[in-house]
């Protein structure tokens, strides 16, 4: 009788620790759904737009739109285009702070920076 319930005493503490151990697990995943956990300005977008976004001509709200554009990257564009005058081609964007090769990956496909009712040069 006395082994008998000393083999439930050890056992209640393994059980205990498999259960937080898997309650340790189901929160990890709930909390963390993505396992490559990939940055989002380099996740695939959704983003869609009938016609290429212009740089030079676009609102910080439209800026946003861009995928991996925030509010920070949107004003520091805008900026950068006040003080230095019309983007002409995408070495000009790489030039903003904030932005490098895989941001212009990511917005390429979506803007432009040609002029409004000209023949705009796309840009990547």
């Amino acid at each position: 009788m006395r082994q008998e319930k000393s083999g439930r005493r050890a056992a209640v503490p393994v059980i205990a620790l498999a259960a937080a151990v898997a309650v340790t697990l189901a929160l990890t995943a709930a909390l963390y759904p993505r396992a490559d956990r990939t940055p989002v300005a380099f996740r695939p977008s959704s983003f869609t737009r009938a016609a290429p976004l212009d740089i030079n001509d676009a609102t910080a709200d439209e800026l946003e739109a861009l995928p991996g554009i925030g509010p920070a990257l949107a004003a520091a564009v805008i900026e950068y285009r006040e003080a230095n005058g019309p983007f002409t081609g995408d070495d000009d964007i790489l030039a903003v702070s904030g932005i490098g090769e895989k941001t212009l990956a990511a917005i390429a496909p979506y803007i432009t920076c040609g002029e409004a009712g000209t023949d705009a040069e796309a840009i990547g």
